[in-house]
């Protein structure tokens, strides 16, 4: 853990090609989460730390350890798309000049259906109250 940031690496970033890869962030009201994928969707590595009702700071504390440790691996990043969800994707748009700002519950269900097709029903349990959307059409 760097500056209150948990830090997962799930690919060799060495074996990763990062040209044109993917970042999604989650600013929610307690948890803030980054994920970096490859154009193939292979994950790369993950971040996690505390919002604590101030989302511009978490987010910079996770991009200065995801710098971090770009720079100390000694990679060659290009992001080809960026989105944010969460009850702090607006503002944290703005900060990092994100492609998409969607609700969670289109973000999970597009996800869903991008993993399988025959998904009908998510279930997302959030800090601010579950949700339940239905959707044979979803995303």
């Amino acid at each position: 853990m760097a500056d209150g940031v948990e830090v997962e690496v799930y690919t060799d970033p060495v074996q990763a090609d990062l040209s044109g890869a993917f970042l999604g962030l989650d600013v929610g009201s307690t948890s803030t989460k980054s994920f970096l994928i490859t154009r193939s969707l292979l994950p790369v590595i993950g971040c996690y730390t505390k919002t604590a009702s101030r989302p511009v700071q978490a987010v910079q504390a996770i991009f200065k350890v995801m710098d971090n440790w770009i720079s100390r691996n000694r990679l060659e990043v290009t992001i080809a798309g960026c989105g944010t969800t969460g009850s702090g994707r607006r503002i944290s748009a703005r900060v990092i000049g994100a492609d998409l700002e969607p609700d969670e519950i289109t973000a999970h269900a597009t996800a869903a259906v991008n993993l399988n097709p025959d998904v009908d029903t998510i279930i997302e349990i959030g800090a601010r109250m579950p949700n339940s959307p239905c959707s044979r059409t979803a995303g």
